[in-house]
């Protein structure tokens, strides 16, 4: 009876010291929601002010919505009216399925690090960029280059061009 007191002990001890700093190091991962207007929805639930985005959810917005996502470096993403996008948020990669965003994305050093943005009709590898990505079907995306440079190629990785 008294080893059985001694592992609630040590156990209830791990949990105090080691999940905290565990569930610290993933909100650290996440996006936030400074912004939002209209109809929003993460998961097909209602979004809130002050919600978490986490890997892999998707945010829909719909007619005269928009919102804006924060995350931990500081770079910020809007998504506008009519959009279906899926965050990756630790590998830093958008899906975005239909709709528009833009995006402020802070300045990488890592060459080999950039943001994704994945459409139906385009790849977009980006480093320290003001831009904005509409995709209005399957067959038609729209980029504009605010500040920076733009990394574009088709859907296959192929044809690949600087903007």
């Amino acid at each position: 009876m008294h080893g059985e007191k001694l592992k609630l002990k040590i156990i209830s001890l791990f949990c105090l010291l080691f999940v905290p700093a565990c569930t610290l190091e993933t909100e650290e991962q996440n996006g936030k929601i400074i912004f939002l207007s209209g109809e929003v929805s993460v998961n097909n639930r209602k979004a809130e002010p002050g919600g978490i985005i986490k890997s892999g959810d998707t945010v829909k917005t719909g007619q005269n919505a928009s919102c804006e996502i924060v995350f931990s470096d500081k770079s910020v993403i809007k998504i506008y009216e009519n959009t279906e996008t899926i965050l990756d948020v630790p590998e830093q990669r958008i899906h975005l399925k239909i709709g528009a965003i833009a995006s402020v994305i802070k300045k990488l050093s890592d060459e080999d690090h950039r943001y994704t943005i994945k459409t139906p009709t385009s790849v977009a590898g980006v480093r320290g960029t003001i831009f904005v990505i509409n995709t209005r079907d399957e067959n038609d995306s729209y980029i504009c280059v605010c500040n920076g440079t733009v990394d574009i190629s088709d859907s296959d990785g192929k044809n690949k061009k600087s903007v």
